[in-house]
């Protein structure tokens, strides 16, 4: 699933944006991870100083803390809504920092909304993804949304 991300400076911290999607993330950058409302959807970035030559003379970790808005306007599979989400901040980390998270730490209210929703349970997938689980990959690699658009898109015009 190759989707376009944008980076964009909004008044001392970073938004990204997938706009064919609606995703959009806000981000800040911090030493620490900060305490937070339960309901925030939240990743957590944890960048360890001394793994990383650029950033050893911090003598800290740096946590760059990644803020999901808005989960219902996304509009994505909700079984691939975390594979969106991890994407965004695998961009953000390679075009900003240059570097890959050593460990990333999700808020509660994020791993409900998105982890749990990839649950391999048949009664909690949607109808197009339970069709998309039981092709045969081998003979249709294709990624969920292109399988979607070929072989769905005819049925529901």
């Amino acid at each position: 699933m190759q989707e376009e991300f944008e980076i964009q400076d909004r008044d001392g911290h970073h938004m990204v944006y997938c706009r064919k999607r609606n995703l959009e993330i806000l981000v800040t950058e911090r030493f620490d991870i900060p305490a937070y409302p339960e309901h925030f959807q939240l990743v957590f970035a944890r960048i360890d100083w001394q793994n990383h030559p650029p950033v050893r003379h911090l003598k800290d970790d740096v946590i760059v803390c990644f803020g999901v808005c808005d989960y219902d306007q996304i509009e994505y599979e909700p079984y691939f809504k975390h594979l969106l989400v991890s994407n965004a901040i695998g961009e953000y980390m390679a075009q900003q920092w240059c570097l890959a998270a050593d460990e990333l730490i999700y808020s509660p209210a994020y791993q409900k909304n998105f982890i749990d929703s990839m649950s391999l349970d048949p009664d909690q997938m949607t109808p197009e993804l339970l069709a998309y689980v039981s092709r045969d990959p081998a003979e249709e690699p294709l990624d969920f949304y292109t399988w979607k658009e070929k072989y769905l898109k005819p049925f529901l015009n």
